[in-house]
Parts: structure tokens; sequence; C-alpha cells
């Protein structure tokens, strides 16, 4: 593996408002991704966020040391040209949601889950109108079609923050 990294070649960072997305400017010049999109934000914070740290790198570029540009990265260019599949797969992912399956035993955990875990539920109940049931154990169940379709219109609604939800979720894997 190379050691080799970007030198820092800007002097001054900072952001602007185009078109109703925010972006990010190296020496007044706009930041792509790598595969050469515009950085285009949804949030004034996103892109400050992201501005700081490009104004934390020194002397060489340290993209691990990046990681809401990564992000951003990857929700611009892996997401968005497949984002209905991806907005899927994050919905489909609520119905076995490790937050519904809950342990048998010891009693402490249990206490700890249901302490833990019924809050989150309560509030995708309440903000979304969604039910998940919750089980004892590992065996599937079904959560009810119409509560997870109304959690999919909800993901589609919140298109960015799907996208990094799902860009997390890679990151993980």
């Amino acid at each position: 593996m190379s050691d080799w990294a970007p030198k820092v070649f800007w002097s001054e960072v900072s952001t602007a408002e185009t078109d109703g997305f925010f972006e990010v400017l190296l020496d007044s010049r706009r930041i792509k991704t790598p595969a050469k999109a515009a950085l285009r934000l949804p949030t004034q914070q996103l892109a400050d966020d992201v501005a700081s740290e490009w104004r934390a790198q020194t002397d060489k570029v340290d993209p691990a040391k990046m990681p809401m540009t990564r992000m951003a990265n990857s929700s611009i260019d892996k997401v968005t040209p497949q984002l209905e599949a991806v907005q899927d797969a994050v919905a489909d992912y609520s119905g076995t949601d490790l937050i519904c399956y809950r342990a048998t035993h010891p009693q402490e955990l249990i206490d700890r889950q249901n302490a833990g875990w019924d809050p989150l539920l309560d509030w995708v109940e309440h903000a979304f109108s969604a039910k998940l049931e919750k089980t004892s154990g590992l065996m599937p169940i079904a959560q009810n079609p119409k509560d997870l379709a109304l959690l999919k219109a909800q993901i589609r609604d919140f298109r960015w923050q799907g996208s990094m939800i799902w860009s997390v979720f890679q990151d993980l894997l």
C-alpha cells in the first residue's frame, strides 16, 4: 500500500449557497467528489462541518480524518445513482431491525432492552404512525405491510438522510 496522499494546495476554505444547495470552496473552487460530481450539500450546517474537515488538513489530505466528507461523497457517488433501490433496502431493513427482537433471558438484559429500545419504537409509532411489532427470540416475525409502507414513504421524503444512513451501513460492513 502506498503512502502517497494529495498535498494541501489551498489556503482558504469557504462555503457558498448555490441553487438551494451548499458547497465547500477551496480558494473559491468547488470541491468535487471522487466521481467528479459537484459536492452539493443540503444544509449549511453540513457544509460547515465538511469545510471544517478541509480546514483541519495540514500538509497532506487524510481522508480518514474526514468522515463527513466521505459520507457526503458516498451519498452522491454511490447512493444517488441507485436512490430508489437504497431507499427500499433501508425501509426493508426496518422490518427486521434488531430493536424488534428481544432476549428471552436474563431478566436484566430484557429490562435494559425494554428501557433502551421501547422509546425508539414508540417514537417511530408517534412520528410515522407505523407500529413495529416486537418479539422474544430470533425467529423472524412479519411486520404489518401497511406499517412498512408508511416507513418507506417517510424514507422517500428524507432523501439525503436516507442516503447518509445507507453510507454508514456500508462503512460498517
